[in-house]
């Protein structure tokens, strides 16, 4: 493992607008530019409902509409009960195509073409940024080619993919970038101690938030990177005393910014804090911990299988990368503990186990130590691609089975799973089985209590 060196960054570097450019291109075979069919609808609709609300409407009550899942505040208020974040990142986009819809003549409701052609090109431009600062990020402790070849993993072997092409528009994708700039940041700011990155890591981190209050956990992988002994305890102690002038501005950064939500609770839902999601919940006394991992209906190591050998990585991480190994470590243990004691562990509607995508942009550390490993194992480096296609592949197998169907979005089993696998077609036979087979999941209660 080595530095950034100048003279290896052409391959990485290359590689990165090969798959920017392969997203670009691609976006129309995922998206109904015709306009037959709208991308803003379900989860995706509500988190971007802001946007119309504020800029057609002109009305943070809702009153105009009801198509959104509004929260019952009392005393006859009602309130979005999705957060505010992914409409401020959605924002700079939702204007061009406001202006591009004025322009044209378009139906200036929010949900016209050209609102569709900024907001899904927007989501790849989101990614692109994310995974520019990934690669930054893995040329801090990987060479060229392990960097590189990561990227491809990340890009074109999990379900990111789907989350930036398909279904852009939902949380993930941008929390996905939200996390490679704040890890790049942070992890630099222990480094160089530089207001620069402690500001964008602060940044980074209240946005992330804002969309989804328990990305919060992210805050302990730069708490615990380095620390592997008492010394590196006292040490960051020490150094917590020095720049406690930037610690302070970090918190006060991430607390305005999640102050954004507040504010909109306390105008229209009477409190500055209130729980919008009602009876759903978590049950910590019972998470799902083996069903987020491994299960038919939308485990992660099924639906992206090549993370298993990230979490491999994670072990090799002790001897490998030291500085990072408890870091990872905690974050994953609390962050899975966390996610899969949400009452619907699943998720709802979706493909594989999309709760996890944003964390790819830390598990590519571990990944990139076992490609790496692989790569000094191999007398051609070239050869780790022999392991990495067929990831890819399956990925891309498993995408197109979802928007098939075959791959149902929420009733997957294993019966199910192994009469479609490997098929890019279906006879009627296939299909009465995978009917027969499919099993709605059950919904144990809401909430903990």
């Amino acid at each position: 493992m080595i530095d950034n060196q100048a003279s290896k960054m052409a391959f990485n570097v290359k590689t990165y607008w090969v798959i920017v450019a392969f997203y670009f291109i691609t976006l129309p075979l995922w998206v109904d530019f015709r306009g037959a069919k709208t991308p803003f609808s379900y989860d995706i609709d509500q988190y971007y409902s802001y946007l119309p609300a504020i800029f057609v409407h002109g009305d943070l009550t809702f009153s105009f509409s009801n198509n959104y899942w509004l929260h019952d505040a009392g005393e006859g208020k009602f309130i979005q009960r999705f957060t505010v974040g992914l409409s401020i990142l959605h924002a700079p986009f939702f204007l061009i195509g406001h202006g591009f819809a004025w322009l044209l003549g378009e139906e200036m409701s929010g949900y016209s073409m050209p609102y569709v052609y900024a907001i899904c090109y927007g989501t790849v431009i989101y990614f692109a940024l994310g995974l520019w600062f990934l690669r930054k990020l893995l040329l801090k402790f990987f060479d060229d080619f392990t960097t590189a070849s990561t990227l491809i993993a990340i890009a074109l072997a999990t379900n990111l993919l789907y989350y930036t092409l398909g279904t852009g528009q939902m949380s993930h994708a941008y929390l996905f970038t939200l996390y490679a700039v704040f890890l790049y940041c942070s992890i630099s700011w222990l480094n160089t101690f530089t207001w620069k990155y402690s500001i964008l890591s602060a940044i980074a981190l209240g946005l992330a938030a804002l969309i989804r209050p328990t990305e919060i956990i992210l805050i302990l992988v730069p708490i615990l990177w380095g620390l592997r002994s008492k010394t590196d305890i006292n040490e960051r102690i020490k150094h917590i005393g020095i720049h406690f002038k930037q610690i302070l501005i970090f918190g006060i950064i991430v607390f305005l910014i999640g102050f954004i939500q507040f504010i909109y609770w306390k105008l229209y839902g009477g409190n500055w804090i209130i729980y919008s999601y009602g009876e759903e919940g978590f049950n910590f006394k019972n998470p799902q911990i083996l069903n987020v991992l491994f299960s038919y209906r939308k485990g992660l190591f099924i639906y992206t299988p090549i993370m298993f050998l990230a979490f491999v990585g994670i072990i090799m991480l002790f001897k490998r990368l030291p500085q990072s190994f408890w870091s990872i470590l905690v974050f994953c243990g609390v962050y899975i503990y966390v996610i899969s004691s949400w009452w619907s562990w699943w998720y709802g509607g979706g493909f594989g186990m999309r709760a996890m995508i944003q964390t790819y942009a830390l598990l590519a550390i571990p990944l990139a130590v076992f490609i790496s490993f692989a790569i000094n194992r191999l007398r051609n480096k070239k050869l780790i691609y022999l392991i990495l296609v067929p990831f890819i592949f399956l990925n891309f197998l498993q995408t197109y089975q979802y928007k098939k169907t075959f791959i149902h979005w929420e009733n997957m089993t294993k019966e199910a799973y192994w009469v479609v696998f490997g098929k890019f077609k279906l006879s009627d036979e296939d299909w009465e089985k995978v009917r027969n087979a499919y099993k709605p999941p059950e919904v144990p209660p809401k909430s903990g209590e």
